[in-house]
This record gives C-alpha cells, sequence and structure tokens, in this order.
C-alpha cells in the first residue's frame, strides 16, 4: 500500500469546508503568544509595502491567476455594493490556498512567474475584505478574509497574557497597523454575501453562460471595520459607478486586447454591469488554438464591434549553465532549463503598423519600452511589482535572443507575407526616449541585423544582402536613382549591385536601415554617375531631369561653379560630353536664349 504524505495530499486534494477548516486551525491561525502577534505583524507590513506596489495591478493579477488554472474565460461583474471576478479554471486545491493566505508562490520554478501568492494581494487595492466563493449549485462554500479577523485574535492574545500589551503598543506608537487583511480566513455565509449573492446566484442559474467554477468578490465596504481603520487601508473601490465603468472598459480595450496573445488559457473576458454584458474581448477558436502568426482579437463596447489583428511568433531558448549560474541569476531561473519569448506586430489593414508605445512584456505589460515598434514578450526577471525589467545578466541573454530572433526569422516571416516598407517601419526604433534595457536592446538588434546573412532588402533585382544594396541620399519614392543610374550602379560602386526599390523607401524604412548600417550615397556622388551614364546615349529628358535634380537638391543647389568645373556634365551633341568650363579654361559654352529654338542654327 503506498501511503500519500500530508504535504502530497495537499497538492491533489481539492479545497472544501472540512479541509479548509483542518488548514486553518492547524496552519493559518497564529498561536496565541508573542511569536503569534510577530508574525500578524509581518503580515501587516507586507500588505502595506504591496499595496503600493501594486497599485492599480489587481486586474492584471486576476487574469494571471484565471490563467495559471488553464481558464478559458473570465468575467468581471460590476455591482453597486463591489466587484467579482469569475474564472471556468480548475478551483483550488489546498496547496493553493494555503499559498494565497500566506502569500507564497506555489508555481513550478520553470513557469518563473508566481501563482496565487503576492500578486494576488494587489486585489486590497479594490477591497478592505476579499472573499472566494466557489460556484457550485449544490454545496455552498465561501472563505472571506477581514482586518476584523485578525484583529479578534490580537485582541484574544493580549487579553490571554496582558504583559504582552506594552511589546504591542511599542509597535503601534507611530500609528504602524499591525493586523493584516489575509492572514487568518474565516468560512463566510450566505448572508455577508450581500450583493454577491446574487451575482452567485445567476452564475449558477447560467446567466452569465456555463461552467465557471471560481468566483472572487471584492466589496467596497466592511462593515466591521472602523472609518479609521479604511482610511488606513484605503482601497480604491471598483464598483457600477461611471468611474468604475470606465476604468474597466479602459482597461479590457486597451490591455486585454494586447495581452490575451500571450496568454496560455484565458481566451474570453467580459464585464457585466450587473447582469448585462457591457464589453467583452475574445480569441476566435481557431486563433486561440494557435496563437502563432495571424492572431485577431474581437472587441465589443457600447454597443459597437471591432477587431485588432497582430502577427506573432514565438520561441523557446536553452538556457546555458553560464547564464543559469551567474552571481545575480535569480534561484527561480536557475531551475528553469528554458525561457519563453514571444514577438508581436501590431496589424491595421492586414499590414503590419509601427507601435511607438510597444513595451516588454512578462505575461502582462511592464513600463519598460522596447524601444522598437514591436512587442517583446518573454520570461524576464522583473521587479516584484512587473513595472520594469532589472538589469541582470541573464536579462541581457534573453534579450540578445530576442534581438537575434527578431532581425532573422522574425524579419524573414514578415517579408513573406507582407509589404517590405511596412515591414521595416514595424521593425524600426523609437524616437522616444528609453531606458538602459530598452537602448541595449536597440543596440542588440542592430548588431544581429549587421551581422544577418540571408538578403532582406528589396531591390529591383530581388532582396539582397545588406552590403549589396545602395540607398539614394534622401528618401527617393519616385525612383530617380534607380531609373536615371540603376544600370550603372556597378561600374561607379563595383561592391554595390542595386539601390533600394523606390516603393519601398520612407522614413521608417530608413530608420530600419539605419539599424542594419546600410551604405547611404552622399549627393556629391551624383556626378559621377552622370559621367558613367551618359557614356551610354542619354536623351534630352534624361539630361534635363538630372539638372532639376542638381538644381533642387538641398546640398548641391548651394554649390558654387568651382565644384563642377572640369566635370563632364554638358551634352554637345551625340556621343560628345564636355565638361563644365574652368575659370581659366579655353572652352567656351553658349546657351541659345530661351524659348523655340527651331530656327536657331549651330554652325
Amino acid at each position: 500500500m503506498v501511503r500519500i504524505s500530508q504535504s502530497q495530499l495537499n497538492r491533489i486534494q481539492l479545497l472544501e469546508r472540512p479541509s479548509f477548516e483542518r488548514l486553518r486551525d492547524e496552519r493559518l491561525r497564529p498561536q496565541f503568544n508573542l511569536d503569534g502577534l510577530r508574525i500578524l505583524r509581518l503580515q501587516a507590513g507586507r500588505e502595506r509595502d504591496l499595496r503600493e506596489l501594486y497599485r492599480d495591478r489587481a486586474p492584471y493579477e486576476l487574469l494571471q491567476n484565471a490563467d495559471d488554472v488553464h481558464a478559458a474565460k473570465a468575467l468581471f461583474v460590476l455591482s453597486p455594493e463591489g466587484l467579482a471576478f469569475v474564472h471556468n479554471g480548475d478551483w483550488f486545491t489546498v496547496e493553493n490556498f494555503w499559498n494565497l493566505a500566506e502569500g507564497w508562490s506555489d508555481k513550478e520554478p520553470s513557469e518563473c512567474i508566481g501563482h496565487k501568492g503576492l500578486g494576488f494581494r494587489s486585489v486590497l487595492d479594490l477591497t478592505p475584505a476579499p472573499y472566494l466563493i466557489k460556484a457550485d449549485a449544490k454545496d455552498f462554500f465561501a472563505v472571506r478574509f477581514a482586518w476584523a479577523l485578525n484583529n479578534g485574535h490580537i485582541q484574544e492574545t493580549l487579553r490571554r497574557d496582558p504583559e504582552l500589551q506594552q511589546i504591542y503598543n511599542g509597535w503601534t506608537k507611530r500609528g504602524q497597523s499591525c493586523c493584516p487583511v489575509m492572514a487568518i480566513p474565516a468560512l463566510a455565509t450566505k448572508q455577508s454575501l450581500g450583493a454577491a449573492w446574487d451575482i452567485l446566484d445567476a452564475l449558477i442559474r447560467g446567466v452569465y453562460g456555463d461552467q465557471f467554477t471560481t468566483m472572487f468578490w471584492f466589496p467596497a465596504r466592511d462593515p466591521d471595520i472602523s472609518p479609521a481603520v479604511l482610511s488606513e487601508l484605503s482601497p480604491l473601490p471598483i464598483v457600477a459607478d461611471e468611474y468604475g465603468k470606465e476604468r474597466l472598459l479602459k482597461f479590457l480595450e486597451d490591455e486585454v486586447s494586447v495581452l490575451l496573445p500571450f496568454l496560455a488559457s484565458v481566451a474570453d473576458v467580459k464585464i457585466y454591469d450587473r447582469l448585462s454584458c457591457v464589453a467583452s474581448v475574445q480569441m476566435p477558436p481557431q486563433t486561440s488554438e494557435q496563437k502563432v502568426g495571424e492572431v485577431t482579437v474581437l472587441m465589443k463596447s457600447n454597443g459597437e464591434s471591432r477587431s485588432q489583428s497582430y502577427f506573432r511568433m514565438s520561441y523557446v531558448q536553452d538556457i546555458p549553465p553560464t547564464i543559469r549560474n551567474l552571481p545575480d541569476t535569480p534561484k527561480a531561473i536557475r531551475a528553469m532549463g528554458q525561457a519563453r519569448l514571444s514577438l508581436l506586430a501590431h496589424l491595421e489593414n492586414e499590414r503590419p503598423v509601427y507601435d511607438g508605445d510597444s513595451c516588454f512584456h512578462v505575461y502582462f505589460p511592464t513600463e519598460e519600452p522596447t524601444g522598437m515598434g514591436f512587442v517583446v514578450h518573454g520570461d524576464f526577471y522583473v521587479k516584484p511589482d512587473r513595472t520594469r525589467l532589472m538589469k541582470s545578466g541573464y536579462n541581457e541573454w534573453l534579450l540578445k535572443c530576442a534581438a537575434k530572433a527578431a532581425a532573422n526569422e522574425f524579419l524573414t516571416t514578415l517579408l513573406r507575407r507582407y509589404q517590405a516598407s511596412s515591414v521595416f517601419e514595424v521593425l524600426s526604433s523609437s524616437e522616444s526616449p528609453v531606458s538602459e534595457l530598452g537602448s541595449s536592446f536597440r543596440q542588440f538588434f542592430a548588431k544581429a541585423l549587421q551581422g544577418r546573412q540571408e538578403p532582406f532588402i528589396p531591390t529591383n533585382a530581388g532582396l539582397l544582402k545588406r552590403d549589396e544594396v545602395l540607398l539614394p541620399p534622401t528618401i527617393d519614392v519616385e525612383g530617380f536613382w534607380e531609373t536615371h543610374f540603376g544600370s550603372s550602379l556597378g561600374e561607379v560602386m563595383k561592391t554595390k549591385k542595386a539601390f533600394l526599390a523606390p516603393a519601398e523607401d520612407g522614413r521608417r524604412a530608413r530608420a530600419f536601415l539605419s539599424l542594419a548600417q546600410v551604405d547611404v550615397l552622399e549627393s556629391k556622388s551624383i556626378l559621377d554617375f552622370i559621367e558613367v551614364a551618359s557614356k551610354r546615349a542619354k536623351d534630352a529628358n534624361w539630361w534635363y531631369e538630372c539638372y532639376s535634380y542638381l538644381a533642387n537638391e538641398e546640398k548641391l543647389s548651394r554649390c558654387d561653379h568651382s565644384f563642377f568645373a572640369g566635370r563632364r556634365l554638358i551634352p554637345a551633341g551625340e556621343p560628345t560630353i564636355i565638361p563644365v568650363a574652368k575659370d581659366d579654361g579655353d572652352v567656351l559654352v553658349s546657351l541659345p536664349p530661351t524659348g523655340s529654338v527651331s530656327s536657331f542654327i549651330v554652325p
């Protein structure tokens, strides 16, 4: 007979009333002594810090928790009394709940990002008393966390040992709270749910859809705490008013629409105002299954429907032992064998578009700009609040991996699908200031482009390598240089095969090609090209267009006679091209008067 330890049992046993009560009494309720007070004091301090650290992060953390437990759909339900969050993922195991209550992660190190631990405490930004409720029609089961529960334990401890009062007073004499919210949980009654009971009843009856398993309730108020304590906790509740609805709608439209392609399981997120669905973001089934290549997100809000499409590619990188063993590599990453990366480009009208607000994502957006026109998602090492990437050898290695992927497979695949100018636009660098890591990523990408061996620059001769292509001095969408000197390029510049295709030229294309260090002609080089090209007969229109270019080009138009003297730029009858006379020369060039030249005779 195989014996299963209690710790192994906790990993697989679902949280129910008996297992909850055993866990609370044996593991979560501190002793009635000084050590117990110290535990609660520590929890209160952590909550105080995390409320600031995770300010405005609760919706992100809730979605990530739903994704962690394999939920396919999630709901935010607004009520006049608070906010409910619902999903259809796996219900809690005993170990899941234990870690939630104590604020630790129970995710495998190979998954990098934490589970229902510290991040879940971000809900204290929304409520003074969070609830966990099982969506089960047969058996009502709900758990609540509340300040009053823990304060009751503190007061009972002081009653049992009055000598502890002086120590406790010393802890709190400057107004610091030593009483947490999420420490000792309690069973919740139906009566205590308030408006949440109506939401739960509608959920069980299938009003919001079927197969939901888990509901969190975040009431705006807790009747068991004083106004002074509530002021100290300072939650910013989301309720069914204009502010609450606008806040969630903005999150759905601006953030969730970009998040879904990166989530492993969640593909459907809706916002309800009580029983009415006011907005939704969904990935169609055929898209959510692959989440690679072109992905489309469908959005509905305020009666209007729209879609947002992206092009996404994903990669898995083996982490070298030398990187895992660096002194500044965190333990969770040292336990990982591989790191994941995804690159995401916005699409509009079936073409990639530059996104100047692109940031690094670690499942959810950080505040760290990529410095490029596309999003980079990966298993980066981030600050606890996930707003910034940490400076470390591991992150530098992963940034180099992302840059190499972007400059090679990502670029190649995009060029096969879309017009080059659009691809160059989305892969160009931003003009806004970026952080040190964003600047590093830009440099890594530029270096990877410069070292790329596959052709990627479009010309009239097909795709060519960077060192085979020449850029005209300025943007040339009309193709002046290609038309007039394309066939002579190899004679003037021996290592070059073609100019950039005129249709692909543009400001953003130039920004991208500058990262690749593609050679750009100097304006004065046109004289060399005219002399070489005019060795073959050219008609009057060709000459006129060359002269017009010389007259209108910003730098050349300022040059005086000495710049042109001695250069063969004057057609004097086929096949003679004579040089511009020098000041001391004996050749005189005479121009006919303007107007008709039909009656003039050249002697």
